[in-house]
């Protein structure tokens, strides 16, 4: 989007999508879940890991995974999203997804903790006496953040299984570009040109 500024105006929005919707709510050791869901090693998992890490220090991102790192549960953080995005705009819902990447792959935190999830919502822009109340209550929001699972559901029956998956349009326009997992600039650059031109 960087190269692109002044091209055109974007706005961004985070749906939901959860890789296992169920995963346990307390959570289980993240080296223990890929051991179990790929069928590998700890020592395997522990080199997919490093491998991993050298892609996020290439493009300057923090990353972490050791045996003290937790997966749970990612529907409480969708639901802090949704409310951000529904009650503080795109820009608080873009920060606050920042802040969860952050704390789950450069911190290895529990994005299912209560803790966890109020400091991000607080620090992203949501009042504390919101954030408070959003995270003390797990039915504030969440028909709305179940609405919005949706897109995610339609896309799992055609075949969509993993994370990121991109999908670019253009205001006034019924074309759709699509990209399915991580992508140099260039061919993000390339789908926003084809959108922009239809």
């Amino acid at each position: 989007m960087a190269s692109l500024k002044g091209k055109y105006d974007f706005e961004v929005k985070w749906y939901p999508f959860q890789l296992n919707p169920n995963a346990s709510p307390e959570g289980v050791k993240k080296v223990d879940m890929y051991c179990q869901k790929f069928g590998m090693s700890r020592e395997r998992a522990f080199q997919m890991a490093a491998q991993m890490g050298q892609r996020f220090k290439a493009v300057g991102l923090p990353f972490q995974f050791t045996d003290k790192g937790i997966t749970a549960n990612t529907f409480n953080s969708h639901r802090l999203l949704t409310y951000a995005a529904d009650k503080h705009g795109l820009a608080v819902q873009d920060r606050l997804s920042e802040e969860l990447f952050l704390n789950y792959f450069g911190e290895e935190k529990n994005i299912n903790n209560d803790t966890v999830l109020y400091d991000a919502a607080v620090k992203s822009g949501i009042p504390a006496d919101e954030a408070k109340a959003l995270v003390a209550d797990p039915a504030l929001h969440k028909s709305e953040t179940a609405k919005e699972f949706e897109l995610g559901n339609r896309m799992r029956h055609f075949g969509l299984t993993g994370v990121p998956f991109f999908i670019f349009s253009a205001e006034g326009s019924d074309q759709k570009e699509y990209l399915c997992g991580a992508h140099p600039p260039k061919d993000m650059v390339a789908c926003i040109e084809e959108v922009a031109s239809g």
